[in-house]
């Protein structure tokens, strides 16, 4: 990480998704001096197919640069390569491919306006979904137990599904595709879901930062290879609440 300016600003600014608060890179005497190199360690892994940041002025921007994936062992992939100097202040790019990084490593090579710094307000990851087709469990197509409708305005056809005892109930279905996300009420003590695609867990299961105070909230994603599949979706615990289900 480029040694930041004499003041109290830090690299956490970065993440807390408020453009008030930046990294500023050193810029007294020399400056900074390039390539400079930001290296994030997350927690838990971070997976995403979608990377967005935000720079305060065109001064502040990024030139050319490269964004790297790293495991656990702190092995390399490079998912982005800018060739072009932009002043661009708000850039998103979107992959193909999710990736699921333990390190994120930024290489900048340059300021896009040959300045001595540069200014990070923040940096923001995302999975993103979209599904073709939605589909509620009262379909023939489903198979379920252990789950009671209730009438609930907002959510389509007035109703929700939920599990009647907690730990307990049962979804299967069969779909085409590779990803399905669950949309229903979410609260923070819901229950969790154990999820089998063609017998194994899927490649990524997340749950998702939601608005509990919105109807019809994505909150738990599966992804997996492309195929027809067997899916069964059992409650692990709790309590869980199902509006529809996105396919993918």
């Amino acid at each position: 990480m480029p040694k930041n300016q004499d003041n109290s600003d830090k690299c956490e600014n970065i993440f807390d998704r408020n453009t008030n608060t930046i990294y500023h890179s050193k810029w007294t005497n020399e400056g900074t001096t390039f390539p400079a190199t930001y290296l994030f360690n997350f927690s838990e892994t971070a997976k995403f197919n979608s990377i967005q940041f935000k720079m305060r002025f065109a001064r502040d921007c990024f030139g050319l640069f490269e964004v790297l994936c790293g495991d656990v062992n702190k092995e390399f992939t490079k998912t982005l390569e800018e060739t072009k100097n932009s002043t661009k202040t708000t850039r998103t790019y979107t992959f193909e491919e999710i990736y699921q990084c333990k390190y994120l490593k930024y290489v900048v090579k340059n300021n896009a306006q040959n300045q001595n710094f540069l200014v990070f307000q923040d940096l923001n990851l995302f999975l993103t979904q979209k599904y073709k087709n939605l589909a509620k469990p009262t379909s023939r197509t489903f198979n379920v137990n252990g789950f009671k409708v209730t009438k609930r305005a907002g959510h389509f056809e007035n109703k929700l599904f939920e599990n009647i005892e907690e730990g307990k109930g049962e979804i299967s279905f069969r779909m085409k595709g590779k990803r399905f996300g669950i949309f229903g009420d979410y609260t923070e003590d819901m229950g969790t879901w154990e999820v089998l695609v063609d017998g194994k867990e899927p490649l990524i299961t997340q749950r998702m930062e939601s608005k509990k105070e919105l109807p019809r909230t994505l909150y738990d994603i599966f992804i997996f290879d492309e195929g027809v599949h067997e899916i069964k979706m059992k409650v692990g615990s709790g309590f869980v609440k199902v509006d529809v289900i996105g396919f993918g």
